[in-house]
């Protein structure tokens, strides 16, 4: 693929996450702290596909079940997350 294509299929949108509506989208990167995280959940359930690729940079999204990891040389791990059902969100058990 070239870059002309890329930039055409690749959309970069800065802003608030509770404001933005996810179902469109089939890749969505967070650089969010554990609590910010927390907030998104209900919101990826809730408008993303099954097929929605999800990653997590630094932190874990917990109750959500991770498909890979991968850490970078500076430490840093991202979590990739796909496939998410519904059923593996429980706010009960997420401490």
């Amino acid at each position: 693929m070239s870059q002309d294509n890329i930039a055409s299929t690749v959309h970069l949108i800065m802003a608030d996450f509770r404001t933005v509506n996810l179902k469109n989208f089939s890749v969505i990167v967070l650089y969010l702290f554990p609590e910010a995280l927390e907030q998104i959940k209900h919101q990826l359930l809730r408008d993303c596909d099954p097929v929605t690729v999800v990653v997590s940079i630094g932190f874990l999204i917990k109750g959500f079940p991770i498909s890979e990891s991968f850490q970078a040389t500076s430490g840093l791990c991202a979590y990739k997350y796909i496939n998410i059902p519904s059923n593996s969100f429980t706010t009960s058990q997420d401490s």
